[in-house]
């Protein structure tokens, strides 16, 4: 007997979504050529939202990371994850195995793509949380397997990605671009850059890392002639799935990114734990970092190895390390009441005759979450360190500023404006009101 058309309709349409399932993301409308995706920009790095098994969450696009992670879902209140098994998998800031579990044929919709067959790692441990340092709720990180059916352009000036079928994207766009060749290595990118480092010029391969704040990450091997220059302080450098990364701040001469050069950058050498985890991959000697990667409007092409890099108006962004040795976490919420007397009001009798209540003293009271802020880290021998803050403190104003209505980026800044810049910080300890005053500092 034969099939009717019905049926073998439903049937063709069954494998062709089930083969589209296996392709990674698309666009929800095969019809569609290209799609726009605004961000945020928060401490450099691209904040986008995501939907899981249709719950919304906020992802952070990293091209460090060849899984997609999820965490902090104390508020989600079910994501329905599916074929879910127990595994361990190591990540930077620990040499210990942290424990997850894996899940697969999971639907992740980004605006107007889409994904029906995404695998991902649920990290158990709930004290890895990005959301406090960035100052909004994170949920998870999002790797490379978004540009691995696209052409795809990152604009860092206006904060958005545009994700190109790779036939319909028109090279004429990046004629004022800078071409470089582009490697691939178990999803993750990198390109062949140079540094002058202690005098000495070094080829090396790096990661392209949009999740990591810094500006370079390098890893300490003497064989290849990287050595931590004799000007150095000891920092906290960001955290990890694995926990807290530790390790060594410095300056580079010279970077140089294509035709691109770049003098007295930043550089951090994470510690011997981390370099342990990430050294063997693929010969890596370090990862080009946000801090650098957002002075430059990008256009990625996996299936051509190729980036294309035209600057921005963040070029000319000075390198700087904080200042104040002071770094700021997002613990919660408190509320706060703003109070607006209320004198009188004008009426008219019947008369038509303007009259005036007055009231004595009536009080009228907005109340309101606002964030607290408190002291995560700080750094020994830095300003904030000698003048006497501590770990915990919760920091109530900045140079006589409330921070009720602020966010970390601006904090920040206050902290690593200008050399010199004298700075009073208030804080709260133990119930009680501290005043600390100092100066910025320039560490190098």
């Amino acid at each position: 007997m034969k099939r009717s058309t019905l049926e073998f309709l439903i049937i063709s349409l069954f494998f062709t979504f089930f083969a589209n399932a296996q392709k990674g993301y698309q666009f929800v409308d095969p019809e569609i050529q290209k799609y726009k995706l605004k961000f945020e920009l928060i401490s450099n790095m691209i904040v986008i939202p995501v939907v899981l098994n249709g719950t919304e969450l906020t992802f952070i696009l990293d091209t460090g990371a060849s899984s997609t992670l999820l965490f902090n879902t104390t508020n989600v209140d079910s994501l329905n994850l599916k074929n879910i098994k127990k595994r361990k998998i190591k990540g930077l800031g620990s040499s210990q195995a942290v424990e997850t579990i894996h899940s697969n044929s999971n639907v992740f919709k980004i605006g107007e793509l889409i994904n029906p067959n995404q695998s991902l790692e649920l990290i158990l441990d709930k004290d890895i949380n990005f959301s406090g340092r960035l100052g909004i709720p994170i949920h998870g990180i999002i790797g490379c397997d978004l540009f691995t059916n696209f052409t795809v352009a990152i604009n860092y000036s206006q904060k958005f990605i545009k994700f190109y079928k790779p036939e319909a994207f028109n090279i004429k766009k990046v004629r004022n671009y800078e071409k470089n060749t582009l490697q691939i290595f178990k999803k993750r990118l990198y390109v062949n850059s140079a540094i002058v480092l202690n005098k000495k010029s070094i080829p090396v391969k790096m990661l392209l890392d949009t999740g990591a704040g810094d500006t370079v990450w390098l890893l300490k091997d003497s064989s290849n002639g990287i050595d931590i220059p004799e000007k150095n302080f000891e920092d906290y450098m960001g955290r990890g799935i694995g926990g807290d990364i530790f390790g060594k701040r410095s300056r580079l001469d010279k970077l140089s990114l294509g035709k691109f050069n770049f003098y007295n950058t930043t550089v951090s050498f994470p510690d011997s734990t981390t370099v342990a985890i990430v050294k063997s991959y693929n010969g890596r000697n370090g990862s080009i970092c946000a801090k650098l990667l957002k002075r430059f409007n990008l256009v990625i092409n996996t299936s051509e190895r190729a980036i294309y890099l035209k600057k921005n108006h963040f070029f000319k962004d000075p390198f700087e390390y904080n200042m104040s040795g002071i770094e700021i976490e997002h613990s919660g919420k408190k509320i706060v009441s703003t109070f607006n007397p209320k004198i009188g009001f004008s009426d008219t009798n019947d008369q038509g005759i303007e009259t005036t209540t007055t009231f004595s003293a009536t009080k009228f009271y907005k109340f309101e979450l606002v964030p607290i802020f408190e002291v995560a880290q700080v750094r020994k021998n830095s300003p904030a360190f000698e003048a006497g803050i501590k770990k915990g403190d919760v920091i109530l104003s900045i140079n006589n500023k409330s921070l009720d209505h602020k966010k970390i980026s601006e904090i920040s800044e206050w902290l690593s404006s200008k050399q010199g810049k004298r700075t009073t910080i208030i804080v709260e300890r133990n119930g009680g009101k501290l005043k600390f005053q100092f100066n910025l500092k320039r560490m190098l």
